[in-house]
């Protein structure tokens, strides 16, 4: 069975079955070329079940991988989510579709893994009983009688056209374009995920800001992808263009004017055929992004602004939007990060206060063990004062400053991790965040850096904190921090007496 958004069939499958006293919803995997793509709707549908499953009250008992690949294993190292998670609870159905996507790609991992695997979701729906599976899954399905039934043949107009290399228009949601964004396969180097296709999007996002052809020839793409991976790549990213061109094919982001060969044994057949081709290859956004980019400057602004903080922290910002031809967005990115940061949530224990709280995902799919808030939150901190640690209070360049949490982030609650204006500091990374972390030092309740014991059993430790803050006050203590700075003093902080101003 096929969902349907209003009178969409959207091209993934589902079904709905009975298990044991439960009812299980099994969708299956994603996979393919571009165009052919099996049930490349696949995010899509999976958000929009999960918010049809919220409107009915439903409960999340478990939820599997189920692979043909990865049935031998034990349910354990297949689990995505352990329950029973009451999905009324989590109103955004895009985070709930993604806790269960971005823990897949853990899952049966093998070289050619698939991260949109066949999932089995164990659920308990008021009002269905284990009988009911066929009416849940028709319901979740809500087709309307009026619609042609999709029949397995994909919704998307053929992605690859050799003769005319270009797509028909269909109509692209902002959520599921951010979803491909923050999936992209960047290799990790040193790592870091490498910005060869971060930066190509960039680009031709550029190029369609200034009307210019979706579809660009192979050698003038060559030369600008080229130069802006030497100029924004990581320090050992090679100028590799092809390789961004050939693999954002992959995604529904991108596509070519024909289908590549296999990339051979020997060298890479792929390169050979992208230079030696006569009229040369061409390739650029998918004409069903390129539309939504053409009608929409705040989808075109949302989809820069989260390439920028998942790839790009850290980055002369200025210099790589000037760079892509996107200079004249920076002001709109920008406005949009402030109301992003100023929208409010509702908490009862503050109803007068409006503190800077972060409403984005906490968890970036495309860059394992980076915390979604941590360029915001950094950016947030670096603005209008000093780039300065608070607690040895050097004044340093950007790179060497951290947003580090007060409070360990993985103890805080999900109201405290989004209290940006609070939760953290800068700390630098030339030896305080690291003192602070493992509770050499903290903060007393006046705002005085307090030094532990334990430095004495680490010479070169209690060098660094007599020369650089013993008898320091940080400027960072306030009363709405302070019970940040308490948690890390009662649970953190080296326990014993802490070293006096006045010690040697």
């Amino acid at each position: 069975m096929h969902p349907y958004d209003g009178d969409q069939a959207l091209n993934a499958e589902f079904s709905v079955e009975r298990e044991g006293k439960y009812l299980a919803l099994i969708q299956e995997s994603s996979s393919g070329r571009p165009g052919k793509r099996r049930n490349g709707d696949y995010n899509r549908a999976l958000a929009l079940l999960v918010e049809r499953l919220q409107d009915r009250d439903a409960v999340l008992l478990d939820a599997l991988v189920d692979s043909k690949e990865t049935r031998h294993l034990p349910e354990e190292e297949r689990r995505i989510i352990s329950g029973p998670i009451r999905l009324a609870d989590h109103p955004d159905p895009l985070k709930l579709r993604r806790m269960l996507t971005t823990p897949q790609a853990r899952i049966g991992q093998s070289k050619n893994s698939n991260k949109t695997k066949r999932i089995r979701l164990r659920l308990s729906v008021p009002g269905y009983s284990p009988d009911e599976a066929d009416q849940l899954a028709h319901d979740l399905a809500a087709a309307s009688s009026s619609i042609t039934p999709l029949d397995g043949q994909p919704e998307e107009t053929e992605s690859l056209n050799p003769e005319h290399g270009q797509t028909s228009a269909v109509d692209v949601d902002i959520n599921a374009v951010i979803a491909a964004v923050e999936q992209l396969n960047t290799q990790k180097s040193t790592g870091e995920a490498k910005r060869h296709q971060p930066l190509t999007l960039l680009w031709a996002i550029g190029r369609t800001k200034h009307g210019q052809s979706r579809m660009v020839p192979w050698p003038e793409a060559k030369a600008e992808i080229d130069r802006l991976i030497s100029g924004f790549g990581q320090p050992d990213d090679a100028p590799n263009a092809y390789l961004p061109f050939l693999a954002l094919a992959n995604t529904e982001l991108w596509e070519l004017s024909a289908v590549p060969p296999a990339k051979g044994r020997i060298g890479d057949a792929r390169r050979n055929w992208l230079n030696g081709t006569t009229p040369p290859i061409t390739g650029g956004l998918s004409q069903s992004v390129h539309t939504l980019f053409t009608r929409s400057t705040e989808a075109l602004t949302r989809v820069v602004d989260t390439l920028l903080l998942l790839y790009f922290d850290g980055v002369d910002e200025t210099a790589l939007l000037h760079a892509v031809g996107l200079a004249a967005s920076a002001a709109s990115i920008e406005a949009q990060r402030q109301l992003f940061l100023l929208s409010q949530v509702s908490d009862e224990s503050t109803p007068e206060r409006a503190p800077d709280i972060y409403n984005g995902v906490l968890s970036r799919a495309a860059l394992a063990d980076q915390r979604g808030e941590q360029a915001v939150l950094r950016r947030l901190l670096l603005q209008g004062g000093p780039a300065e640690c608070a607690l040895c209070g050097a004044e340093l360049p950007e790179r060497f400053l951290i947003a580090a949490h007060i409070k360990k982030r993985v103890r805080c609650t999900e109201h405290e991790r989004r209290d940006l204006e609070n939760i953290a500091m800068l700390a630098c990374v030339l030896g305080c965040d690291s003192l602070y972390e493992h509770g050499y030092i903290t903060v007393s309740e006046e705002g005085r850096i307090l030094l532990s014991k334990a430095l004495e059993k680490h010479p070169p430790l209690l060098d660094h904190a007599h020369r650089h803050l013993r008898g320091r006050t940080t400027s960072q203590w306030s009363a709405q921090r302070e019970p940040y700075f308490a948690w890390h003093r009662t649970k953190v902080f080296l326990t014993g007496p802490s070293l006096k101003p006045s010690d040697p």
